[in-house]
């Protein structure tokens, strides 16, 4: 069956002499790989479509969902052309993908996300610092829709001593108390709730390197507890 749909590349290989297998997520049929044949050739129909990061409309021949899907067709849906001109924010989009191919579930259709990760994308594509606050929005936007959340109603008003995440239940407090807990400084506290509550932080916040560290292990702590599953954004990695 044929089928169409709005898609961004997560990752592209090459595969034998002539043809790329492409990992994307798209709108209305989740994560999953498709063979993209003739794609190296240098007259191919693709050109230089199938990189990580693109936003297309895709057309694809639908098989079983333990089978590799067949790629019939792309088109470009926008171009971010200032991303791929600047270093940080790549690195914060590979971050982006990394998340959808390491924690989703193929074929596991969510469009909020969907639309969610192309409005960071577009975002991104326009701002030329503080881009790792996108990162942070998308991984708590990301967590709220696998039904997990903070407790951000009780969070201690002081601004003195640092707060402790308990990543067991997702509470923060004052007191230093048990094993399952993560550090974190006011003032990377502050931050945090603003940049996960202003849709306009991103423009404004600065993250050190330190905290964004701090931040990354939290949500890291939370996520593998709570889902099974460890990411630790090798791309990010480039950008410290």
């Amino acid at each position: 069956m044929i089928e169409t749909s709005e898609a961004i590349i997560l990752n592209s290989r090459k595969f034998n002499e002539s043809s790329k297998i492409i990992t994307l997520f798209s709108k209305d049929f989740g994560k999953f790989s498709a063979i993209a044949k003739g794609a190296m050739s240098a007259k191919s129909k693709f050109g230089n479509l199938l990189e990580p990061a693109n936003y297309l409309q895709i057309t694809f021949y639908k098989k079983p969902q333990d089978q590799l899907q067949l790629l019939t067709n792309a088109e470009v849906n926008e171009n971010f052309w200032n991303i791929r001109n600047n270093f940080q924010s790549m690195m914060v989009a590979y971050s982006h993908l990394e998340t959808v191919i390491k924690l989703l579930e193929d074929f596991y259709v969510n469009k909020n996300m969907f639309d969610y990760l192309v409005e960071n994308l577009q975002k991104l594509n326009k701002i030329g610092k503080n881009q790792v606050n996108l990162l942070i929005s998308f991984l708590y936007y990301f967590i709220k829709q696998q039904g997990l959340s903070f407790d951000l109603e009780n969070i201690p008003k002081s601004s003195q001593k640092s707060i402790y995440f308990n990543y067991e239940d997702g509470t923060f407090s004052e007191n230093k108390e048990g094993f399952n807990i993560v550090e974190i400084y006011p003032n990377t506290m502050l931050k945090f709730i603003t940049i996960i509550n202003d849709n306009l932080s991103y423009n404004y916040i600065e993250l050190t390197n330190n905290e964004l560290i701090i931040l990354l292990n939290l949500f890291n702590r939370y996520i593998s507890r709570h889902l099974d599953r460890t990411i630790f954004w090798e791309s990010i990695r480039m950008y410290l």
